[in-house]
C-alpha cells in the first residue's frame, strides 16, 4: 500500500488511471450507443384546444418495449406506424375537470436531436362538446411506465417547431418534468414564473440524484474512508461534513461551467471518469492513506468530475446564459437537498461497518466490482453484467439504507456475540489513538 508520506504518488497515480480511462472512453465512442436522452414535449393552446409536439428517443423507445426501431428510424416507424399511435392513444391523456379529451394523433415521422434518432409527432387534443371546466392536465406514461429513470421535459413555446430545433430553451418556457413517480402535470397557466421554474428543477435535481447509484456509492465510500480511520464518533462526523463539503463545492463549480457552456466534455469521458472516482474511492476506503489535506483535494477533484455528470440532465433542455441561472440554482439545491438526506441515512450504519475490516473489505470490493461494470460499459459499451444487482441493492438511498443498516447489526450482533480478545483489543486501540494523533480534521 502507498505510505502517506508521500499522497503524490496516489494522485498521480489516480491522474494516470484518469487518462487511461479518456483514452479507452474516447476511443470506443464511435462504437457505442449515444447516452440517453428525455422525451420533449412542447405544449401550445389554451382550454379550447392543446397542441403537443413531441420528440420521443427511438432508443429508449426501444429499451422500454423490446422494439429495434432505432436500427433503421424511417423504416421501423412506418413499419410500426399503427403499434405506435395505439400506445400514444393509450399513454398520453388530455383532460380537464376529469374528463378526458378527444386525441388525434399526427403524422409519424423521424427526426434528430443531438444526433440522436428521434419520433417525431404532433398530438391535438380537443375538448368534448360538453366538456368540464377546471385546468388543463396532461398525463403521460410513454415509456416512463417502464423505464423508471426516464424523463419528459415539458416546455410552453409561441412556437413549438423552433423551440425543439433552437439551440436554447427560454427558463419560462419550461413548465414542468413527467417521470415515473409523478405522471401528471397542469400545463394550461401562464408561462411560469422564476419561482415556478426553481421549484420544477429543485425536483428535477431531487430526483436526479436518487436515481443516479453511481453517486450514490461514492458519497458511501467517502463515508466508508473517513470511518476506516475509526477517530471517534464526533471526528468522523465532522470529518464526513468537511469532506462532503468539499465535494459539494467541486460539484457545483464544475455543474455551472458545463451548464453555461464553458465546459464541453464528451459524455462517455464524463461517465468513464465518474466511474474511475468510485473505483479510487473503493481502493482508498480499505486504507486511507492519504494525508488529511491531500484526501480533501481528490475528494474536491472527483466532485468536479461528478458536477460534470451532473450537468448532463441539465444539457437535455439546452439551457445557456442567463436562462440557466434560475434552472441550475434550482437544480444543484435538489440535487444537495438528496445529497444531504441520502448521506444521513447511510452515515451511520457505514460508520459501524467501518469498524469492521472484514465488512470494510467487502463492502469496498462490491463497489470497485461495480465500477468496473460500469466502465466497461461506459467506455467500451459491453453490457453491464451487475446492473441489476445494483438497482435491487442501491436503486435509492433509502434501499441502500436498509442493507446496510442489516449488515451492520450483523456485525454488531457477531462482535457481542463473540468478542474480541482483550489484549488484542488493547493493542488495537493504542494504535488508532496514535493514528488520531498523526491525522488532523482540518485540511
Amino acid at each position: 500500500m502507498i505510505s502517506s508520506t508521500r499522497p503524490h504518488r496516489w494522485i498521480i497515480t489516480i491522474l494516470t488511471v484518469f487518462a487511461a480511462a479518456g483514452l479507452l472512453g474516447v476511443a470506443a465512442s464511435p462504437a457505442t450507443a449515444h447516452e440517453p436522452t428525455a422525451t420533449l414535449v412542447s405544449v401550445t393552446g389554451d382550454a379550447s384546444g392543446i397542441t403537443l409536439d413531441v420528440r420521443v428517443p427511438l432508443d429508449r423507445y426501444d429499451f422500454a418495449y423490446g422494439t429495434d426501431l432505432a436500427e433503421d428510424p424511417e423504416a421501423g416507424v412506418a413499419a410500426a406506424s399503427s403499434d405506435l399511435d395505439a400506445r400514444l392513444q393509450n399513454t398520453v391523456e388530455v383532460s380537464a375537470g376529469g374528463i378526458a379529451w378527444d386525441l388525434e394523433v399526427g403524422v409519424l415521422e423521424t427526426t434528430e436531436v443531438n444526433d440522436v434518432a428521434n419520433l417525431a409527432v404532433e398530438i391535438t387534443a380537443t375538448p368534448p362538446p360538453v366538456a368540464a371546466t377546471g385546468p388543463v392536465e396532461l398525463r403521460w406514461t410513454l415509456i416512463t411506465d417502464t423505464v423508471y429513470s426516464h424523463k419528459v421535459y415539458v416546455v410552453r413555446a409561441r412556437d413549438a417547431e423552433a423551440v425543439i430545433a433552437s439551440p436554447t430553451v427560454e427558463a419560462a418556457d419550461i413548465l414542468g418534468l413527467i417521470t415515473t413517480q409523478q405522471p401528471k402535470l397542469l400545463i394550461d397557466g401562464e408561462v411560469a414564473s422564476a419561482r415556478a421554474t426553481f421549484a420544477t428543477l429543485v425536483g428535477v435535481g431531487f430526483d436526479h440524484f436518487r436515481e443516479g447509484p453511481d453517486h450514490l456509492v461514492f458519497l458511501a465510500l467517502v463515508a466508508l474512508g473517513v470511518a476506516r480511520r475509526r477517530q471517534g464518533w464526533r471526528t468522523s462526523a465532522k470529518r464526513l461534513a468537511l469532506l462532503t463539503t468539499t465535494f459539494t463545492a467541486g460539484h457545483s463549480l464544475s455543474l455551472a461551467a458545463a451548464t453555461m457552456g464553458w465546459v464541453d466534455l464528451p459524455g462517455v469521458l464524463i461517465e468513464t471518469a465518474i466511474a474511475v472516482t468510485i473505483m479510487a474511492a473503493a481502493v482508498h476506503a480499505v486504507s486511507p492513506t492519504l494525508t488529511p489535506r491531500a484526501e480533501f483535494i481528490v475528494t474536491g477533484a472527483f466532485g468536479l468530475v461528478h458536477g460534470c455528470g451532473f450537468a448532463g440532465t441539465l444539457a437535455d433542455l439546452a439551457l445557456s446564459g442567463p436562462d440557466a441561472v434560475v434552472p441550475l440554482l434550482g437544480f444543484n439545491v435538489g440535487l444537495e437537498i438528496a445529497q444531504l438526506l441520502a448521506l444521513a441515512l447511510v452515515a451511520v450504519p457505514i460508520l459501524v461497518l467501518g469498524r469492521s475490516t472484514p465488512a470494510t473489505v467487502t463492502m469496498a470490493s462490491a463497489a470497485g466490482i461495480v465500477a468496473l461494470g460500469w466502465i466497461s460499459e461506459r467506455a467500451l459499451g459491453w453490457a453491464d453484467p451487475f446492473a441489476g444487482a445494483v438497482t435491487l441493492v442501491a436503486g435509492t438511498p433509502e434501499r441502500l439504507a436498509l442493507v446496510l443498516a442489516a449488515a451492520a447489526a450483523l456485525v454488531t450482533l457477531t462482535r457481542t456475540t463473540n468478542p474480541p480478545d482483550t489484549d488484542a483489543a488493547v493493542a488495537a486501540a493504542a494504535q488508532r489513538a496514535r493514528g488520531a494523533d498523526r491525522d488532523s480534521v482540518a485540511p
